[in-house]
């Protein structure tokens, strides 16, 4: 060790003198360069220098140069050999260094002497070794033990500092980040010379310094959850030094399913706050038997308490709004605030790894540090494992699967997905050349300072300008820091505060009739955000509001698109030269081949190319027969299937299912033979309900119709080629909470929370039959959901309905009656949702879903006698969906070319004959069978989903994890080959519906997402979520296609038209908005 410090002090030395040789060769030669311009060439004047000339005879300048020069190359000479020795020289220590460390790991490994600590251990660690709570024993804990600190930041340098200082024996770093100038003030562990330097790096020559026995290992990169397991499981204790949310909780669930204890901290502005997660750590769902002491007679009592300690989700079940989080960089930090937590941390751990591990529950608690204005610590006492935790709970849904399959988005969960917000429409935003440009070229926009420049803030200043208005909405110490002159500073937090008009700054209120107005922030979002709470509190009258989006894409998104760009293109590339392969076509609905194997090179095997060829085969005699599109799907064994995404060689070839030398057999679905266009703009924005909209749906008929129920007690049906009210249905004394076309198009339902039903009549908006109206009472409390009957099982004449109700039953009614056929009244609960079918027997089954946390299937020919219950779920099932949905809903109505549209003076009969064709086409493709089978799928708030099978209800086929809270809504794609999931995590989840694999996430909304639909032809699905956005999304790559702001508040509902054209949607704003290509 003594030998390895030397030869690094000793080549510090000579690069010392390198450097100093250099600087003066490039000083001698800036001499000889002012004397060649005095005296002209060197060389050509020098003259002949006797040898026996007199030691004391004075020199000319030109032999005094001549000296000089000659001096100049024994410099240059000597600096080289300096140069080539210095490798030599690292090189060595090297050497010492790799003889030290196998000298240290032989003694390690040696035979046992009597001194289980070396001599140096004994020296360095004194002071804590004679300690009673460390002791030798806890030393050669910490010696043998592990730790892992995730950021090298300013919780992990003082962190990591004293692990290393107290001896633990190996000790990891995990960073993806370099220094920067403005971590210094905090990050003690790195400084001004490393600068640029991997935070990793700087990190560990720190700690080596302080101590060179402990083991440090490298990890340069940020934690994923493809990583996680693998990373963390070779530790023993993990220190959570992270700043954002999303990775905090991908790090609580990898401790909860490694069982490593995890020490998390935080640190902003002047506060910070500590806990321990996960100890003593225990495997989900594990309890312990305890007694627990009456305090009324003393007595004590058995009970079964959670062994392990509460995770990081049982304290934060949902996270906070990206609003609400903030990084040291927006908000600010004090050094020693965050070097005091990450003291505290270092702390615990020592604690932790010292000491034996409690065999009983211990007390979780939070401790709180404030530093201002008072110093001072208080802790909180933490309740234990929550029950339905989806992470350490009996019912988690998170497991090492779902977290390395990468169905777990923990970005999209907590709200990170995008910098930018978008609650404007495109028109009232602007970016910094369109800012330049209304505030005339940037005439008069100083950057000042509030030190340095005088800020004008009185209304006649501002009245003096003919510019727009500024209003400046960051914080006023940033705003002190910089600003452009003649802004006026309206904080957001305050803006955000105000309840009246008069809390606003006068200034403002001077001005906002008169003048433009312009609201910037740092990144475009509160700026966005303050225009919506100005709207309804200032007088604008013609006058445009904008917000700012000022900075362009940071540097780490840029790199981030880029990169994916380049993978998108690499994953495109088929190398060259594999030849070809053979391919056998099978039809998924008969399992019949078409046509035998035919060879195809593997260069050419897209899918695109492959429908071309079906196509041909299909169609060899017929020219002028419209294309199909397809799905083709490949099975390498009889319980998966992989679908073949853009070619045969990255779906099949690529990972080894099969070679060039084997028989491919794919299975062809064929998709809609027509193609619906994304919708991309709002056509109509339509006011006239008086409250918040909370149920719409289009006819089957036609996209000209759409009818939405609201708070305001009534529903309203809207000509949506013109964006006008049709017809305003009233009568219910309630919320409009359900609406529903009957399958033909000539009736609407609606459901209310006065316990009632109503039906009327589509084409007039009048109440159905009777003049007062066919209104259905029984239930005893509101309606949740309506399902008519399938019109292909309908008796001529005789349309029935079901609805469910918060009083746990379901009517069926016969509406032309008015009367109620039965009741089903199974469920102790709500009943959240009814769906109606055909049913294992074809003759009609109803399916619902309660808070009971069952679902039950019912036989409507038995008049409700119960099929089965399904009771996968652990908590409240809040939807359900079936795979035949679509063709139900739009029965003989077929968007579609093929078959051509029946007459409009078509027989019921043949109408309905064409229903059950379309019916049983869909449930044959659904199934994979020439038999037809229909699919359930239900979703719960235990955050699962479960995928079922009518022809096989003993168990489920799937049970889907991946979402982190409450599953809203699912619905099947109209050709039953994709389900689409939403949930309160703010995520759209994909899945294949044939056996319930993961497909993608769909990444986006900032909020939770309450519901999607799908276009006609299943290739788009279009969201509504609580951000006030309606996005929609190409469900081939998950990619957002359109987004589409407009509303000005959260979406509760919406619907996309049968045929394609329209999307409508209803919000909290009161307003209907209809979306058109």
């Amino acid at each position: 060790m003594e030998a390895s410090t030397s030869l690094t002090s000793l080549i510090g030395n000579l690069e010392e003198q390198k450097a100093s040789l250099e600087k003066l060769v490039t000083s001698v030669q800036s001499c000889i360069n002012d004397l060649k311009k005095q005296n002209g060439s060197v060389d050509a004047n020098l003259p002949e220098v006797s040898s026996d000339q007199p030691e004391n005879a004075t020199s000319t300048p030109l032999q005094e140069a001549t000296e000089v020069r000659d001096g100049l190359d024994s410099f240059s000479a000597l600096s080289k050999d300096i140069s080539l020795a210095i490798p030599s020289l690292y090189d060595l220590k090297r050497k010492v260094d790799s003889h030290v460390a196998a000298r240290t790991s032989i003694l390690a490994n040696s035979v046992p002497s009597k001194w289980p600590l070396t001599q140096t251990e004994y020296c360095r660690y004194a002071r804590q070794l004679i300690m009673p709570e460390v002791g030798l024993t806890g030393q050669l804990r910490l010696k043998k033990s592990s730790a892992l600190v995730i950021g090298a930041g300013g919780l992990g340098c003082p962190a990591a500092a004293y692990l290393a200082g107290a001896g633990i024996g190996t000790i990891g770093i995990m960073d993806g980040d370099v220094v920067e100038e403005s971590n210094l003030h905090r990050q003690i562990l790195h400084d001004t010379t490393k600068v640029g330097m991997m935070k990793v790096d700087s990190i560990i020559e720190a700690m080596k310094r302080t101590n060179p026995l402990p083991t440090y290992i490298a990890h340069y990169a940020h934690l994923t959850p493809e990583t996680a397991l693998d990373i963390l499981g070779n530790y023993d204790v993990v220190l959570d030094c992270t700043d954002n949310p999303a990775t905090r909780y991908l790090i609580s669930d990898a401790c909860v399913l490694l069982g490593k204890p995890l020490v998390s901290a935080s640190a902003l502005r002047t506060d910070g706050q500590l806990s321990v997660l996960n100890y003593p750590p225990a495997s989900p769902g594990t309890t312990i038997t305890t007694l627990k002491q009456s305090t009324t007679d003393h007595s004590a009592q058995r009970i079964e308490v959670p062994a392990g300690g509460p995770c990081y989700r049982c304290i934060w079940p949902t996270p906070p709004p990206p609003s609400a989080v903030q990084t040291c960089g927006e908000g600010g930090i004090l050094g020693p605030v965050v070097g005091v937590m990450g003291v505290l941390q270092a702390l615990e751990t020592i604690k932790i790894l010292a000491l034996p591990l409690p065999t009983v529950p211990v007390q979780a608690s939070m401790l709180l540090f404030s530093s201002y204005p008072a110093l001072g610590f208080r802790s909180i006492r933490l309740r234990t494992r929550r029950e339905n935790c989806a992470t350490c709970s009996a019912n988690a849904t998170v497991n090492k699967n779902s977290l390395t399959s990468g169905s777990l988005d923990y970005v999209a969960f907590c709200g990170g997905i995008e910098d930018e917000i978008n609650v404007l429409p495109e028109l009232e935003r602007m970016n910094v050349e369109e800012f330049t440009a209304a505030t005339k070229s940037g005439q008069g926009l100083d950057i000042v300072s509030t030190g340095h420049g005088h800020v004008k803030t009185d209304s006649q200043e501002h009245a003096s300008h003919d510019g727009p208005l500024i209003v400046d909405v960051r914080e006023k110490a940033v705003f002190d820091i910089f600003h452009i002159q003649d802004s006026i500073n309206l904080p957001f937090s305050q803006l955000e505060s105000s309840r009246e008009v008069s809390e606003l700054p006068e200034a403002l209120l001077a001005q906002q009739s008169k003048r433009n107005m312009i609201l910037l922030c740092q990144k475009g979002n509160d700026s966005q955000l303050g225009v919506l709470k100005l709207l309804p509190s200032i007088t604008v009258g013609n006058i445009s509001i904008m917000a700012t989006v000022l900075p362009p894409p940071s540097k780490r998104q840029k790199l981030t698109a880029e990169q994916q760009k380049l993978d998108t293109i690499e994953a495109a590339k088929i190398p060259e030269g594999l030849g070809s392969i053979r391919v056998q076509f099978i039809d998924q609905a008969t399992g019949q081949p078409t046509a035998g194997a035919i060879s195809i090179p593997i260069a050419q095997a897209t899918t695109k190319n492959l429908e071309v060829l079906l196509n041909s085969l299909q169609n060899q005699d017929d020219e002028t027969a419209e294309k199909v599109p397809y799905r083709f799907t490949f099975q390498p064994d009889a319980a998966s299937a992989v679908d073949i995404a853009a070619n045969l060689y990255h779906s099949i070839l690529q990972p080894g299912l099969k070679s060039t030398e084997d028989l491919i057999t794919l299975q062809y679905t064929p998709l809609a033979v027509f193609r619906v266009r994304a919708v991309t703009r709002c056509s109509a924005s339509i006011s006239g309900h008086g409250a918040a909209i909370l149920a719409t749906a289009f006819s089957p008929a036609s996209s000209s119709r759409m009818v939405s129920g609201s708070g305001d007690s009534t529903a309203r049906i809207w000509d949506c080629d013109t964006g006008t009210p049709f017809a305003t249905l009233k009568g219910h004394t309630g919320w409009v909470l359900a609406v529903s076309y009957s399958p033909d198009g000539s009736m609407i339902a609606t459901g209310s929370y006065d316990k009632t039903v109503r039906v009327w009549d589509a084409k007039t908006g009048k109440p159905f039959g009777s003049e007062s109206g066919t209104i259905l009472k029984g239930h005893s409390h509101y309606i949740t959901s309506l399902a008519w009957e399938p019109y292909h099982l309908q008796a001529p004449g005789r349309p029935r309905l079901a609805s469910s109700s918060k009083d746990g039953t379901v009517r069926v009614w016969d509406v032309v009656g008015a009367r109620t056929d039965f009741v089903l009244s199974g469920h102790t609960s709500t009943v959240s949702c009814v769906r109606w079918g055909a049913g294992p027997s074809g003759t009609g089954t109803l399916y619902t879903s309660s808070h009971d946390k069952t679902v039950k299937l019912w036989d409507v020919a038995k008049e409700g006698a119960i099929i089965k219950t399904l009771t996968a779920h652990a908590h409240w099932v809040n939807h359900l969906a079936l795979s035949t949905d679509h063709v139900l809903r739009t029965a003989h109505h077929d968007p579609s070319p093929t078959p051509p549209p029946l007459p409009l003076t078509a027989s019921d009969e043949a109408k309905r004959q064409r229903a059950a064709d379309r019916y049983l086409k869909s449930a044959s493709l659904t199934s994979g069978t020439s038999k037809p089978i229909e699919r359930l799928v239900t979703a719960s708030d235990d955050n699962t989903i479960f995928l079922w099978s009518t022809a096989d209800l003993s168990k489920p086929i799937k049970r889907l994890l991946g979402h982190s809270s409450t599953v809203m809504h699912v619905s099947f794609s109209p050709d039953g080959s994709t389900i689409a999931s939403c949930g309160l995590d703010n995520q759209i989840k994909l899945w294949r519906a044939s056996d319930g694999q993961f497909l993608r996430n769909c990444k986006g909304h900032v909020a939770a997402v309450y519901m999607a639909a799908w276009s006609a032809d299943g290739r788009l699905l279009v969201s509504g979520s609580k951000d006030a956005t309606v996005k929609v999304w190409e469900v081939s790559t998950g990619r957002l296609k359109e987004d589409l702001p407009g509303h000005r508040d959260e979406v509760f509902c919406l619907d996309w038209a049968p045929d394609g054209s329209r999307v409508g949607s209803g919000s909290k704003d009161k307003t209907v908005r209809i979306w058109s290509n």
